[in-house]
């Protein structure tokens, strides 16, 4: 079931979303934007996929670039909530003083591999073109846009976690997780070469089950360690 764009407004505040068509040109341009260099990506590209028309995009969106931010934002908004909730429940189970670093990365991680892991095939095509469009030289803005409010709890709750982190290495730690968690979706197939096909680049809870202890460890280990 697509999850509807009503929340979302464009930059210039000219309309908001209140009807389906939207929402099925978001789900195709998400679908070919995760499967596709957005370069490569037309607007009639998307128009047939939705079954619809390039004037449509255009009235709605006014442009492919606005469109893809829409894409990015719709779920942005969903995924930065759960992260919250998982974020809120824990501090209400152990107090902030007893919070500890691995349940705080787990609760961050677990939304966005619950998309990858799950059954909708929209959610995965989501975390595809997440992991695609954070590497884009201006997606900076508008991955602040809808990811910065979480971010900046959990980074605090890290920092409380672990005193030992200071402002500077707990954002730098916070960005090396974020580069693992969207690497350990782009399919690179080398991890095959290198196994001989023992490990596959699609088997994303084996991703998950490293990556857990990995960010763990390197957090535990800047927070011990005294420059």
């Amino acid at each position: 079931m697509s999850t509807l764009a009503s929340g979302i407004r464009l930059k210039d505040g000219r309309r908001r979303y209140n009807t389906g068509t939207p929402d099925l040109l978001l789900d195709a341009a998400e679908y070919l934007f995760s499967r596709m260099d957005y370069e490569s990506t037309t607007l009639a590209d998307i128009a047939k996929q939705a079954n619809a028309n390039v004037g449509q995009i255009v009235y709605h969106f006014g442009t492919k670039e606005e469109l893809l931010r829409a894409c990015i934002l719709r779920r942005a908004v969903i995924l930065s909530q759960q992260r919250m909730k998982l974020l809120e429940s824990y501090q209400q189970l152990v107090g902030r003083q007893g919070m500890q670093i691995e349940p705080l990365i787990r609760a961050y991680m677990d939304p966005f591999f619950a998309l990858v892991l799950g059954e909708d095939d929209q959610g995965r095509d989501y975390a595809r073109l997440l992991a695609r469009f954070v590497w884009r030289e201006n997606a900076t803005e508008i991955i602040a846009e809808g990811f910065n409010e979480a971010a900046m709890l959990y980074i605090d709750s890290f920092r409380q976690a672990l005193p030992g982190l200071d402002e500077d290495s707990v954002a730098r730690g916070f960005q090396f997780m974020l580069g693992t968690i969207y690497s350990s979706v782009a399919g690179d197939k080398r991890i095959e070469l290198l196994t001989d096909g023992v490990s596959k680049a699609r088997d994303y809870q084996a991703y998950y089950d490293v990556l857990v202890p990995f960010v763990t460890a390197g957090f535990t280990r800047m927070a011990e360690h005294k420059p």
